[in-house]
């Protein structure tokens, strides 16, 4: 599918997209929880259907409508034997870590895209505290499973965060009390902190230490929550948002002024390069202004990075994005992909060691973006498209669906002339 993006005045609202991870996270607890949980307003995407399909994978019946519901059974987990996790870190992450409490072998697997990300750490942190996979550190991994025994066990915070999540999720099931070290430096923090606010609402017993640096999980945890509600997704809120700011005005509803997720931090990135922000209880409106470059540290927002280049085109002056070294495993390497199709737009960008380096304001063309088959990509340049003269062509923009299915219908409801 090809996406037609056209310069245009940005002008309108349209509702934030359920949080993606917040989804995720709700699946999993519901998955080992002890009886049936609603999941109210999820996201309906590629990426959580795979967590879903990951339920329905261990014998949790998992239903997909208007709401999600996961009949969990006390944790009596019996694997069918495959879990295919398409494209989705998240989904491969936590069910890897759920599936050591399943009768029977599972076999995780993913697309081409995901079998390249890395596992490594995960694996020898389950198989430390009785877990029993095997593998080369990536997918596919053999999963044999039964129990966790729990115990102490060290893990670096700076490859992923997702395997201190899938750990705190999966041991408040172990046979005994469970300690986390996590090796500085931790990135991605935010994400951390949505699986600690999702085992809550379930009931879980969670010590955090200092800073992050450790937590202590009680053993044979029963979790309960008959209603989980998921808010609204500040990361993909953010593309909408940063329409806004560079081609007219933009509010997004449906968003927490309090939420914990990181890619909350764009309202406070736009309003230090200038463009006008007004927050509500419960949206933001952005509105255009002369903008200009910032100094960025990405550590703990990487999701934003595409976006933020694509802004940084239209800012006066030099933007230096920092840390962004995990974007290279991503759907894509994203720092390779965004440098590459921003240039073909005449955006002067380059990669300079763990930093990506923009100059603007620059005058932009249309021209056909191949997205890599990573949705932020694709979303990014769409972003860019709305400054360009000319058409821009956003090859495979079904990739959009892995995360935002709506996405071109909701730019189009804010004025971006897409066909």
């Amino acid at each position: 599918m090809i996406k037609k993006i056209f310069k245009s005045e940005i002008s309108g609202s349209v509702r934030a997209p359920p949080s993606k991870s917040i989804t995720h996270r709700a699946i999993a607890c519901a998955c080992i929880s002890e009886s049936a949980v609603r999941i109210r307003n999820p996201l309906e995407c590629d990426d959580t259907i795979a967590s879903l399909e990951a339920c329905n994978a261990l014998g949790v019946q998992a239903e997909k409508g208007r709401d999600f519901v996961v009949h969990g059974n006390g944790c009596d987990l019996h694997s069918n034997g495959l879990i295919d996790c398409c494209g989705s870190g998240t989904t491969a992450r936590l069910f890897t870590a759920i599936s050591c409490l399943a009768e029977g072998k599972t076999k995780i697997t993913g697309n081409e895209s995901l079998r390249k990300r890395p596992m490594g750490e995960l694996v020898e942190a389950l198989n430390s505290l009785g877990g029993k996979c095997t593998g080369r550190g990536r997918l596919p991994l053999l999963v044999k499973g039964k129990r966790l025994l729990g115990g102490q066990v060290a893990i670096s915070g700076s490859t992923s965060s997702q395997f201190v999540s899938a750990l705190l999720i999966a041991l408040t099931r172990a046979g005994k009390e469970s300690e986390i070290a996590v090796l500085p430096p931790i990135e991605s923090k935010p994400y951390i902190s949505l699986t600690l606010e999702a085992l809550e609402k379930f009931g879980a017993e969670v010590r955090e230490g200092s800073n992050m640096r450790w937590f202590s999980i009680a053993p044979g945890q029963e979790l309960k929550c008959k209603n989980f509600s998921v808010e609204g997704d500040f990361s993909s809120a953010a593309f909408l948002l940063s329409a806004g700011a560079i081609a007219g005005k933009a509010k997004v509803e449906g968003l927490n002024p309090d939420s914990l997720q990181g890619d909350r931090a764009i309202l406070g990135i736009l309003s230090e390069m200038g463009a006008i922000v007004r927050e509500r209880k419960d949206s933001a409106e952005i509105e255009s202004a002369d903008l200009r470059a910032i100094n960025l540290d990405a550590s703990c927002i990487p999701d934003l990075v595409p976006v933020l280049c694509a802004l940084a085109t239209q800012a006066k002056g030099k933007t230096v994005i920092r840390n962004i070294g995990r974007l290279r495993l991503k759907e894509s390497d994203r720092v390779e992909a965004i440098v590459k199709e921003l240039a073909k737009m005449g955006a002067e960008i380059r990669a300079v060691g763990n930093s990506i380096e923009i100059r603007g304001r620059m005058k932009l063309k249309g021209a056909e973006i191949d997205p890599h088959k990573d949705h932020r990509i694709a979303m990014a340049c769409a972003i860019a498209g709305l400054a360009a003269e000319g058409t821009t062509k956003i090859r495979d923009a079904e990739c959009v669906s892995k995360s935002f299915p709506g996405f071109f219908e909701a730019l189009g409801k804010i004025g971006g002339e897409v066909r």
